[in-house]
C-alpha cells in the first residue's frame, strides 16, 4: 500500500510544472501559538501558516509533520528537516544552514503569583526558588549566564515547554523564562488557571527568531527560492499579520523584525 501511494505521488509530481517539483518534509515541534495541534488533529499556528504561504508562493510541496521535541531531536541526525522554526540565530559557523530572521522576541520571566517575588533580582536571592528550563534551549547570553551561576538544585530541566508549564502550575517550580507566544498559549488552554506574573528581564535585548534552511536537504535552487520568498513574506508584513491572528496586533507589531519600506 505504501509503495502504491509513493507511485501515485510520483505520477502526480510528473504532472506538475518543473518549478513545482520540489517536495520536502518539515518537522514541526508544538511550541505555543508558533505551532500546535488542535482538537481535530490539524497542525496550526503562525509557523504552519507561514509554511503554507511559502508553499503557495514557491510552488513547493511542504509536508508538515508534528513531533514531540524529544522525538524530533532523536531523528534529526538521520532525517533532518528542510526548514526549522522558530529558531534563534544559528551558532557560527554553521555551514549547512542558513538563517532568515522573521521576528524579534524579548525573553521574559514568568513567575507563580504566590511566589512572593517582585523582580528577577528577588528571584535569584531566594535560595529555594527553582527555575524551570527546557533541555537544549538557549535563553540568550544574559539569562544563560544567570542560570549557569545557580546550583543544580535550583534548575529543573524538562524535555519541552508544556512540561515546564505543567510543573509551574503544580508548584514544582516557581519560575521560568519564556516568550509570549509560548506561555500565552499554555495558560489559554489550561483549565487550572494558576495566577502568574510576567516580568521583563533587565538588560535583556530582544533576540532575532526565524527559520533555518538546511542546505544538506534543499537543492541549491530551492534553498535560494525559499529564502527569497521567506524574506518577501517578512518584508511585506505578512508574517506580522500571521502572528496577529494568534497574539493580537499589538504584540505582533512589537515583534516585527523588519518593517516594509514606505513608498
Amino acid at each position: 500500500m505504501r509503495l502504491r501511494c509513493l507511485g501515485v505521488l510520483c505520477c502526480l509530481l510528473a504532472l506538475l510544472p518543473v518549478s513545482a517539483r520540489c517536495l520536502y518534509r518539515l518537522t514541526v515541534i508544538p511550541l505555543g501559538y508558533a505551532s500546535f495541534v488542535d482538537a481535530s488533529g490539524q497542525v496550526r499556528g503562525f509557523y504552519p501558516d507561514l509554511y503554507r504561504e511559502l508553499a503557495r508562493r514557491s510552488q513547493c510541496i511542504l509536508l508538515l509533520e508534528a513531533l514531540p521535541a524529544e522525538r524530533a531531536r532523536a531523528i534529526a541526525p538521520i532525517r533532518p528537516s528542510a526548514l526549522r522554526g522558530p529558531v534563534g540565530t544559528l551558532p557560527s559557523p554553521v555551514h549547512e544552514q542558513q538563517f532568515v530572521p522573521l521576528a524579534k522576541e524579548p525573553m521574559e520571566l514568568v513567575l507563580r503569583a504566590d511566589s512572593g517575588v517582585n523582580s528577577l533580582a528577588d528571584a535569584l536571592k531566594q535560595s529555594r526558588l527553582v527555575f524551570g528550563v527546557i533541555r537544549g534551549v538557549t535563553y540568550g547570553a544574559q539569562v544563560d549566564r544567570l542560570l549557569a551561576s545557580l546550583p543544580p538544585s535550583r534548575v529543573d530541566i524538562s524535555v519541552d515547554a508544556q512540561t515546564v508549564y505543567r510543573k509551574l502550575e503544580a508548584g514544582r517550580i516557581a519560575a521560568t523564562f519564556g516568550n509570549a507566544y509560548v506561555y500565552r498559549w499554555y495558560f489559554d488552554q489550561s483549565p487550572a488557571k494558576v495566577a502568574v506574573r510576567v516580568l521583563p528581564v533587565p538588560g535583556s535585548r530582544s533576540l532575532p527568531v526565524g527559520v533555518a534552511l538546511d542546505a544538506r536537504v534543499l537543492s541549491v535552487d530551492d534553498l535560494a527560492r525559499l529564502r527569497r520568498e521567506l524574506e518577501a513574506i517578512r518584508d511585506e508584513g505578512l508574517f506580522e499579520q500571521m502572528m496577529a491572528r494568534y497574539l493580537g496586533a499589538e504584540l505582533a507589531r512589537e515583534r516585527q523584525y523588519h518593517r516594509p519600506r514606505s513608498g
